[in-house]
């Protein structure tokens, strides 16, 4: 069984020498094997620096350098997709938003409709649901998505939002257990679905269709 953790941070600035050491605290803290940083806001020839600094020998910048990702000997990472960072928005839930002005849930819904059909969902966390905050609102905006791949290895997968401090996003410290199950992953029903303009049909089918079984009761 190999267990590892993951920590991902908007960090918005990584230049100082407080901002690093709130950051290697995490890291040494909670024994993270991979880092992933968003915003480092610094030059990417400081990466090899802060780096060292942070006890990671491997490291990465994306092409834009929004992104720095460190990892350890324990790692072999591979690089499939280098793009410019992207905005994700998705419907919050009252409870994951306080002050601000409603949201226009009619320009989240496409990308709702994309996470659906994606086969991702929002997983499960604990901690402080305000992952972000300024002056006048407060909102869960750094989530982690899986799906069904990854419950399949990965089905004890904590999520955890980290206190926030050095940054208006908090940190999200992913602790991941392989059991080993090689089974066919369990049926989740999101309730997303509901939401989509062929929900219907597509039960409406499903319920037309003939059901071949030795069943008794058909």
């Amino acid at each position: 069984m190999m267990n590892f953790k993951l920590l991902f941070w908007n960090i918005r600035g990584v230049g100082n020498n407080a901002t690093i050491g709130i950051l290697k605290d995490y890291i040494l803290c909670n024994h993270i094997s991979f880092t992933a940083l968003a915003e480092p806001k610094t030059q990417k020839t400081n990466i090899q620096h802060i780096g060292r600094r942070l006890g990671y020998d491997n490291f990465l910048a994306s092409n834009s350098n929004s992104f720095w990702i460190f990892w350890n000997q324990d790692w072999t990472c591979e690089v499939l997709l280098d793009s410019n960072q992207a905005l994700f928005l998705k419907e919050p839930k009252l409870e994951e938003r306080i002050g601000g002005n409603l949201p226009n849930f009619h320009a989240m819904n496409d990308f709702n409709n994309a996470i659906m059909e994606a086969g991702l969902e929002d997983a499960e966390y604990s901690g402080n649901p305000y992952t972000w905050s300024n002056s006048r609102l407060s909102e869960r905006i750094d989530r982690a998505f899986i799906n069904n791949v990854w419950i399949s290895h990965f089905n004890d997968t904590v999520i955890s939002h980290l206190d926030r401090i050095g940054s208006d996003h908090a940190p999200i410290l992913i602790e991941v257990k392989d059991n080993n199950y090689k089974g066919k992953p369990s049926f989740r029903f999101q309730n997303m679905w509901c939401k989509h303009k062929d929900f219907l049909e597509v039960v409406r089918n499903s319920w037309e269709q003939p059901i071949n079984s030795n069943c008794p009761l058909t």
